[in-house]
């Protein structure tokens, strides 16, 4: 989170305090839904992680032209 505010929000304003906000409101809710860090938990990372890749790439392929779709770069 710290990287990508420094990359995205270096600033103090209203972009930083919404991602901050908002970082923190997920992870507040993570914690609420899995308060140990047990086999369901790890699912539901593997799957954050696996909707964040696929979020990635679709935004990716939407918005620079001729990009390398990911699946196709780790061959």
């Amino acid at each position: 989170m710290l990287r990508l505010l420094e990359l995205e929000a270096p600033y103090q304003g209203g972009l930083r305090r919404s991602m901050v906000n908002g970082f923190n409101a997920g992870f507040s809710w993570g914690s609420d839904l899995h308060p140990e860090c047990d086999g369901s938990a790890s699912n539901a990372e593997k799957a954050y992680a696996k909707e964040g890749r696929d979020l990635s790439a679709r935004l990716v392929q939407s918005n620079i032209p001729g990009a390398i779709p990911l699946a196709d770069q780790d061959r």
